[in-house]
C-alpha cells in the first residue's frame, strides 16, 4: 500500500444502522494501522449515545491512554444526531 497524505480510515463508532459498538481494543488496532500506513484516522461518533443494549460499553477514541498519531487522529461528534432523532429527550 502507498503511503499518501491524503489517505485515510473511516470508523464509525458505534455503527449505524446496527448499533454495533467496537472495543477500545480493535480500535487502538485500527489506529495503529492507520498510522503504520500514514493514513489519517478518523473516527465517526456520532451515534456514541443512541446504543440501545450495552453488550460492549462505548469509548471515544480520545479515552485511550495514547494515540498512535495525534497530528492524524480526527473525530466527529453530532449534537444534531442525539438531539434530533431523540426528539430532544436526553437521558
Amino acid at each position: 500500500m502507498d503511503k499518501r497524505e491524503d489517505s485515510e480510515g473511516i470508523l464509525v463508532n458505534p455503527n449505524n444502522p446496527l448499533g454495533e459498538v467496537y472495543g477500545p481494543k480493535l480500535v487502538l488496532q485500527l489506529m495503529e494501522v492507520c498510522h503504520r500506513y500514514g493514513l489519517h484516522f478518523i473516527s465517526d461518533e456520532a451515534y456514541a449515545l443512541s446504543i440501545y443494549e450495552l453488550q460492549t460499553a462505548f469509548q471515544s477514541v480520545l479515552s485511550q491512554p495514547s494515540l498512535p498519531d495525534p497530528q492524524k487522529t480526527h473525530v466527529f461528534w453530532s449534537f444534531s444526531k442525539v438531539c434530533i432523532n431523540t426528539s430532544g429527550a436526553l437521558t
